[in-house]
């Protein structure tokens, strides 16, 4: 959802209105963005409501908006979208929401949420963050959340020396292959660039499909 121009809320002809289930934020805001009449730059009015239906009687002078994106950045960041620690969330790899592009919905959730003055994905972690704002970006061995792919990383990486570094590599064939980066090593610099480059395809080269929405 490409946003041009900052929301000019003093002069929006209408506004887009959004009843939500506090239990249902993502799917509140789900189906307010895949309305054919949703404009991202008109105002957001929310209501809160009941399973009735029933309101909960606040008039939206901006609080009952606030509340709507501060639930919704916490339950996006807390979605199968990411995973890792809470105060360090990194993108997870699911092929379910690729195929349903939850991930455009997340970065539209995102830049909803930021433009209307709602808080940004603040448990994001600032490698992601980095990644996705374009700034270089050094991922590190620590973050891949995945015990088996980051204790074979680390072997290969604390190899004492090159012929470590190789036993540890020839028993790490499969994963390096799948990640693009099984090769020979002549140094240990060699070694440190291989566990480099499979961390950095681990962490962002196999999540291209779901970043690019």
């Amino acid at each position: 959802m490409a946003v041009q121009r900052p929301v000019q809320l003093s002069d929006a002809p209408s506004s887009n209105n959004i009843n939500v289930l506090r239990e249902c934020v993502i799917e509140g805001a789900r189906r307010a963005i895949n309305r054919r009449k949703f404009d991202p730059l008109k105002k957001i009015r929310v209501a809160f409501i009941d399973a009735d239906g029933n309101e909960e009687g606040s008039i939206d002078n901006g609080g009952p908006t606030r509340e709507f994106f501060r639930l919704l950045m916490q339950k996006v960041m807390e979605s199968t979208c990411f995973e890792g620690p809470p105060d360090a969330r990194e993108l997870a790899l699911s092929t379910k929401a690729v195929d349903q592009k939850e991930y455009k919905n997340v970065g539209a959730f995102i830049a909803l949420s930021i433009i209307h003055g709602g808080p940004g994905p603040v448990s994001m972690s600032e490698c992601l963050f980095d990644e996705l704002t374009g700034t270089p970006a050094i991922p590190q061995l620590d973050s891949i959340s995945d015990d088996y792919v980051k204790n074979q990383l680390s072997r290969i990486k604390h190899a004492g020396n090159v012929d470590e570094a190789r036993s540890a590599v020839v028993e790490s064939l499969d994963l390096l292959s799948i990640l693009g980066t099984s090769r020979y090593i002549g140094s240990l610099d060699e070694r440190d660039q291989l566990v480099h480059d499979a961390v950095r395809f681990y962490r962002f080269g196999r999540l291209h499909s779901a970043i690019d929405q």
